[in-house]
């Protein structure tokens, strides 16, 4: 199972001044609300955010994937 989880970077994002009504940084602010979560909790609570978001977070570092950790 994959669970992301906000990096040092997506934290200090988090706290910058931003437009949480855009996908990616809808994905960011829910991550900091929840600490962790799946891909399939991320889409569900996101309004537009795709896989593809969380693929560019990915790619930019702002959050991390650990796989094979149990819910």
């Amino acid at each position: 199972m994959e669970i992301y989880r906000l990096t040092r970077l997506g934290s200090q994002l988090a706290h910058s001044y931003n437009n949480e009504r855009t996908p990616m940084w809808g994905v960011i602010h829910y991550l900091n609300r929840k600490g962790v979560a799946t891909k399939e909790q991320i889409l569900e609570h996101v309004p537009y955010a795709t896989s593809t978001t969380i693929a560019k977070l990915r790619w930019k570092r702002v959050i991390s994937e650990d796989t094979g950790v149990t819910v």
